[in-house]
């Protein structure tokens, strides 16, 4: 049946409508509803009970999905690993990759059989499988932890790999700072100011690795924590058949020193030639434990002033108000020896003292200004919210329960939690700010181009120098009145041979491999006159990447794609890197050489050298005091910074040249090339370097 309506009629209608409900509208946002008090949290108890051999057993039940989760976690102390670190971490990573009755291959099959995964760690491991296969799983997870054999093909395996990582993190301006942040916060002598570089990985050995599974992985400090769709029958029944043999024992123990505050605000900085950016991180140790009166009113303080998220005051400081970068965020999370408090972020050059001077003024403000009651209870929503979404996870309430038995926590520590967050008050914010945030016993850790940032940054304290490591350095302490950049590179080009025998060389013709966790990797360098280069990179007989310059016209060709580069600049680079032993050109005229000090790079105190090309690329490089020989190149391009390291110089025809040369930066993985042949002025055909080919 069709019912005539006026248009009129109906659009009045409408707008009446529109303007009713904007007005309800208008004035909920005017008016918003008072929040009703927190309500206690309604958390399962666990299910709680140990082995004879006094591991413990947490079960938390989820029937949701048939799915379980086992998290064996060892309760050790924190341990000092002196020169040898990193070698826990090593063991950890070690245990699924072979035990008395299965190889790495058939520990790995299995758990892929059955669909489940597993890790490994030094504090235990964790795995996920169908309940119809936890049997299964348990077979071989129990065997992971219990028989492990260590093998020695995987240890060298997992050697190398973190070598490769560690070589990767050097040129990593925030694995650089955790490294400064660790050792100023804590002291190179504690368990957390401890920090694993390629000299103490080399020196840890299989049996560091078995000593410390030996010393550890007892059940008497291991707790079990089942998550998922299993009942307390079944849980009793999995911990006594696949833990129940276990032998307990003796346990090391550490005793750990509390951490004093810095006697001063002082600036602790890391050089990083080259960079466009730096990294900031204003720091210092908290005492501050798990269960304190005050950890929620500190979590809500921190949230306040840097929440990873838009609304803290860092962000909106240094983001949303300045420009200066693209995220600006604080922790401060409890623990049980000693906690940290830190405020980073990345900013460009020109901008880092007055990110500096932000990030102080943030941190002072909210110690001696009250927050506003809406800017607290925003942030105790948003808290709430984070709260309860991690309630969603059933591997929170494990952790929960974990903590409670780890730390002597009340009973229904997290089911009051909300009830305590919301009894936090304004006056509680600023007590725990001024409490907990000390503005004068501040580290400011930088990482960063000192020639651009370093002398703004004396304003806010004395001024430390670190190596990459986390070490201090001395900077500038050499007398260099008498010495010149030109006196730096003549020494160089002498200590490997004298000027004028390296100046007949005009061909050059080398082969170097590298040895990386995929295979080998192959170079082959070509120049001809000093005027024309080739560089092939190939891998598994593949060329994977080409690079070739006649002397007019370059070309870079990757997995056969080849690509004719015709930007000037980029030509201009190929150009003044055609001579084998560019330090050579440093002499002539248009370039511009600076000497900015005396620097260590990995020990060794060397003349740091800023090189200035006629076409205006910059590059810096290192070379020691005492051999005259360069041991490291900086170069930097499109926001990039590439370390080329230089090692084992070795006589070749009279000639000394690296036997090692380590590439940083700005490959997906570091890489290590040795030096297989190399020949002086040999014969070699234009047509290898033609671009047209």
């Amino acid at each position: 049946m069709y019912t005539f309506i006026d248009k009129k009629l109906l659009l009045s209608g409408l707008i009446v409508f529109g303007l009713f409900h904007g007005l309800i509208a208008q004035d909920f946002r005017a008016h918003a509803p008072e929040p009703g008090p927190a309500k206690p949290i309604e958390i399962a108890s666990p299910d709680q009970f140990a082995l004879d051999n006094g591991m413990k057993v947490i079960l938390v039940e989820n029937h949701k999905i048939p799915v379980v989760n086992f998290q064996l976690f060892i309760n050790r102390d924190p341990l000092v690993e002196g020169e040898f670190a990193g070698f826990s971490t090593m063991a950890g990573d070690l245990l699924a990759t072979g035990t008395t009755s299965r190889t790495k291959a058939e520990i790995d099959a299995a758990i892929d059989f059955i669909g489940a995964s597993m890790t490994t760690s030094s504090t235990g491991a964790f795995g996920s499988t169908l309940t119809k296969h936890a049997d299964a799983f348990l077979d071989v997870y129990s065997d992971v932890i219990l028989n492990p054999v260590f093998p020695e093909e995987e240890f060298e395996k997992l050697k190398t790999q973190t070598l490769s990582g560690l070589a990767a993190a050097k040129a990593e301006p925030e694995s650089i700072a955790n490294n400064v942040v660790s050792k100023v916060n804590y002291g190179p002598e504690h368990p957390y100011g401890e920090v694993q570089t390629e000299e103490t990985t080399k020196a840890i050995t299989l049996q560091k690795c078995k000593d410390y599974y030996q010393d550890y992985f007892k059940p008497n400090l291991a707790f079990l924590v089942i998550v998922g769709d299993a009942n307390h029958d079944q849980a009793m029944a999995w911990a006594e058949k696949y833990f129940g043999t276990w032998k307990p024992g003796p346990v090391p123990r550490t005793v750990v020193s509390p951490v004093p505050l810095p006697e001063e605000t002082a600036v602790r900085f890391a050089d990083k030639s080259g960079a466009v950016q730096s990294v900031i991180q204003v720091t210092q140790p908290v005492d501050l434990k798990p269960g304190d009166k005050d950890v929620i009113a500190v979590r809500l303080m921190n949230n306040i002033l840097g929440y990873g998220g838009f609304s803290g005051r860092l962000f909106q400081d240094l983001r949303e108000d300045k420009g200066y970068t693209y995220g600006a965020y604080s922790s401060l999370n409890s623990d049980p020896y000693v906690a940290l408090f830190n405020a980073e972020t990345s900013v460009r050059n020109e901008v880092t003292d007055s990110s500096v001077e932000a990030i102080l003024y943030e941190i002072n403000k909210i110690r001696e200004e009250p927050v506003s009651d809406k800017e607290l209870q925003l942030t105790k929503n948003i808290t709430s919210g984070q709260f309860a979404r991690a309630m969603e996870r059933p591997q929170t309430i494990a952790t929960f329960a974990l903590n409670i038995a780890r730390y002597g926590l009340p009973e229904d520590y997290y089911q009051t939690y909300l009830q305590r967050m919301e009894a936090v008050t304004v006056a509680d914010i600023q007590r725990v700010a001024r409490k907990y945030l000390q503005p004068d016993h501040l580290n400011i850790v930088v990482v960063g181009n000192k020639d651009e940032v370093v002398d703004k940054l004396k304003a806010f304290g004395p001024l430390y120098y670190y190596d990459n490591n986390g070490d201090p350095v001395q900077i500038n302490a050499t007398d260099i009145s008498d010495v010149t950049p030109e006196s730096v590179i003549k020494g160089y080009l002498q200590a490997i041979g004298g000027e004028s025998k390296v100046g007949q060389i005009k061909n050059v013709k080398a082969e170097m491999v590298a040895k990386t966790p995929m295979g080998e990797i192959s170079m082959e360098v070509m120049h001809k006159d000093n005027m024309k280069s080739v560089m092939k990179i190939s891998a598994q007989g593949m060329v994977v990447q080409e690079q070739r310059f006649d002397g007019e016209k370059a070309m870079i060709s990757q997995m056969g794609n080849k690509e004719l580069i015709d930007d000037p600049a980029m030509v201009n680079r190929f150009k003044e890197n055609a001579a084998y032993f560019e330090d050579l050109k440093f002499l002539q005229d248009g370039y511009h050489i600076e000497i900015k000090g005396v620097e260590n790079v990995d020990g060794i105190p060397a003349y740091r050298l800023v090189v200035t090309s006629p076409a205006g690329s910059i590059s810096t490089y290192f070379y020691a005091l005492e051999s005259k020989l360069k041991i490291r190149q900086v170069q930097s391009a499109d926001g990039n910074t590439t370390n080329i390291d230089y090692k084992d110089y070795e006589d070749h025809d009279g000639i000394l040249v690296p036997k090692i040369m380590s590439i940083s930066g700005s490959t997906p993985v570091p890489m290590s090339f040795e030096l297989s042949s190399i020949e002086f002025n040999p014969e070699l055909e234009d047509a290898w370097f033609s671009v047209d080919n």
